[in-house]
């Protein structure tokens, strides 16, 4: 995808290894952090001070992930089908 007016470079890796590295090295104009990350950089003033980030509420590898979502249940939850997951609790690695 092209945007009028800018260059973009796109970088991909585990979420993890990103994160940490803006976190580090506040190495991108733009990208994708955990709400979770957010709220513990804001709440940390030596980190508030030195990142100053905007957040917009966009949630690019969530709204992907749903494409191709594996779900794991214990074998012994009752779960069989997604009609069961109804009423369940459900659990993201990082949200």
């Amino acid at each position: 995808m092209q945007i009028e007016g800018a260059e973009c470079e796109w970088q991909r890796g585990s979420p993890a290894t990103l994160h940490l590295r803006h976190l580090k090295d506040d190495a991108f104009d733009v990208f994708e952090f955990s709400l979770s990350n957010l709220m513990i950089t804001r709440d940390r003033p030596e980190l508030r001070q030195r990142l100053r980030w905007l957040a917009i509420p966009v949630f690019i590898s969530k709204a992907t992930m749903w494409l191709h979502l594996n779900i794991y249940v214990h074998i012994d939850s009752g779960i069989r089908s997604l009609a069961d997951l109804k009423g369940k609790r459900m659990g993201v690695p990082d949200y």
